[in-house]
C-alpha cells in the first residue's frame, strides 16, 4: 500500500507462498497478489525492476535459488533490495541459547549473506546494520505492552508458549545489544 500510494503509475506485485496470508490481505487497488514461492516466480526474464525482500528472504529455502530467481527475472538494471536478520559470525550460534530454537527462519550470518549474493551474480552497493532500530523498538514493545499481548496469545495458545516467546524476545534484544546478531538491509545490483 506505501508502495502504490507513492508510486501510483508502478505495477507492485505482493507474493506469498502462503494463500491464507494473501486472502487475509484483502482486495487493494493496484495491487496484484500472487500466490508463489520464492524460487518459482511468475515473471519473464529481464522483466521487474525492483525486487523488495523485507522480513521474509531468511525464510526462503535456499536462500540462493530465490537469488539465482531474481536475477533471471531482474532487468540490467534492476535492484534487489534484502532486510535479513543475520548472526554477525559463525560461532555466535553457540551464544543464541532459546533463540537457536525459537528463531522459525534459517540463521544465516552475514558473511553467508554476503557470500551467497555476490556469487548469484550481483554487487552488494549499500549495506546498513539495523538491528538496533528493529530488535529494541520490538523487544520494548512487547513488554510494555505485554498484558494486552498476552490476554490475545492466551486465546490461542498456553501461558508456557507465551513466557517461552517472552523470553525469547528479551534474549533477541540482549543478543542483539551484544553484538550477536543483526539486522542487515542490502541494496543489490545485477
Amino acid at each position: 500500500i506505501f508502495w502504490r500510494k507513492k508510486f501510483p503509475n508502478v505495477s507492485v506485485f505482493c507474493i506469498n507462498i502462503n494463500y491464507k496470508q494473501l486472502c487475509h490481505s484483502g482486495p487493494q487497488q493496484k495491487i496484484t497478489f500472487l500466490n508463489s514461492s520464492s524460487t518459482k516466480l511468475p515473471f519473464t526474464n529481464n522483466s521487474v525492476e525492483r525486487v523488495l525482500a523485507l522480513e521474509s528472504s531468511q525464510h526462503f529455502k535456499p536462500l540462493s535459488d530465490f537469488i539465482s530467481e531474481s536475477k533471471r527475472f531482474l532487468s540490467d538494471s534492476g535492484l534487489l533490495i534484502l532486510a535479513i536478520p543475520v548472526t554477525i559470525t559463525l560461532s555466535s550460534i553457540s551464544k543464541l541459547g532459546i533463540l537457536k530454537f525459537t528463531w522459525s527462519s534459517e540463521h544465516y550470518s552475514l558473511d553467508e549473506v554476503r557470500k551467497i549474493i555476490v556469487s548469484g551474480g550481483f554487487t552488494i552497493s549499500e549495506e546498513k546494520l539495523i538491528g538496533s532500530s528493529v530488535y529494541d523498538p520490538l523487544a520494548d514493545y512487547y513488554v510494555e505492552n505485554r498484558d494486552e499481548l498476552k490476554k490475545s496469545i492466551l486465546k490461542q495458545y498456553s501461558p508456557f508458549v507465551e513466557k517461552i516467546l517472552f523470553r525469547s524476545i528479551q534474549k533477541m534484544k540482549k543478543s542483539s545489544q551484544d553484538g550477536v546478531i543483526d539486522y542487515v538491509l542490502l541494496k543489490c545490483h545485477l
